[in-house]
């Protein structure tokens, strides 16, 4: 059995306001925009509801279809994440003031579900407390919380991974606007201007702070908080990572700060201790960082073995 119909619920239909407890799906959701509980449009609360299917429907959600703004406590998706745009709680085009609040991810964001998130779909806003993806990311473009997102905040969370494709985030895709506190990933980062905790290309005004990153940095232009082509502040976070992707840097991955970037980005009480053997690389910053990517009061401990690698900056 599975979930064929656009904006389809499983238990509630679209737009709907009711409330889910200890309530569970087995079967694909294949429907677009489709939620294994709530269709889409809905608002209704979820506590202690899963998820065990695939969720194969583009922008389709494990418990929430899209569009929807409602608060999910405590529910889990196990299911592997096919559809593009999907989420394994929330579907694509979450509201502000929807929430996911200690719910996890077992599965995994196959290669070809781009922009995914293991809790919200893509082009979402809202906010995560407590969450974590255990899974590998394997969509372009994807996150282990969030897919790409124009607005959004998560606390607490963390993916244990790998962060294989190019744009990847351990905990977002790429953020536009919001914070990143307490998260953490532990996950290889093999993807091309792919980050421990965002990113990168669109990742701007953007606060990560606390944030731990213990994952080998090898991608291409990759970061350990954030991957490449992005721009914003980062406070007291460590990498612990070898550092020997071509260009990649210890918190943020190559062109930091730059037009491609669009904003100024800014290291502040940060620390890096892996070793950096990568061609081109930074123990803080990937190579050609702008003029405007400033470090403050941060460090690199790790030994640098690489031509034209820097213990700081890489290749400018």
């Amino acid at each position: 059995m599975s979930i064929i119909e656009k904006y389809s619920g499983g238990i509630f239909g679209a737009s709907s306001t009711g409330t889910a407890l200890n309530c569970y799906t087995t079967f694909k959701i294949s429907g677009e925009e489709s939620g294994g509980i709530f269709g889409a449009y809905s608002s209704g609360g979820a506590s202690a509801c899963y998820s065990l299917g695939e969720i194969g429907g583009t922008g389709a959600g494990g418990i929430y279809g899209s569009q929807s703004s409602g608060i999910a406590t405590s529910s889990y998706s196990n299911g592997n994440i096919s559809g593009t745009g999907a989420g394994g709680i929330f579907g694509v085009n979450t509201k502000e003031n929807a929430e996911a609040n200690y719910c996890y991810n077992n599965g995994k964001i196959c290669l070809q579900a781009t922009d995914a998130g293991g809790i919200f779909g893509s082009s979402s806003a809202g906010t995560a407390n407590g969450c974590t993806f255990n899974g590998r990311i394997l969509g372009k473009g994807s996150g282990g919380i969030f897919g790409g997102a124009p607005l959004g905040n998560a606390n607490n969370c963390s993916t244990n991974g790998i962060i294989f494709n190019s744009s990847c985030g351990g905990i977002f895709g790429s953020l536009s606007i919001g914070t990143i506190t307490n998260c953490s990933s532990s996950g290889l980062i093999l993807g091309e201007e792919a980050g421990g905790i965002c990113g990168g290309f669109g990742t701007t005004y953007t606060s990560i702070t606390n944030c731990v990153s213990n994952g080998d940095i090898s991608g291409y232009n990759s970061g350990g908080i954030i991957g490449g082509n992005s721009s914003s502040t980062v406070n007291g976070c460590t990498t612990s990572g070898l550092i020997n992707g071509v260009g990649a840097g210890g918190i943020f991955g190559a062109y930091a700060g730059s037009s491609l970037a669009s904003q100024s980005s800014v290291v502040y009480n940060c620390t890096s201790t892996g070793n950096i053997t990568g061609y081109y690389s930074g123990g803080i910053y990937g190579e050609y960082a702008a003029s405007g990517a400033t470090v403050i009061s941060s460090e690199a401990k790790g030994i640098v073995s690489a031509p034209y690698a820097g213990q700081i900056y890489g290749y400018r």
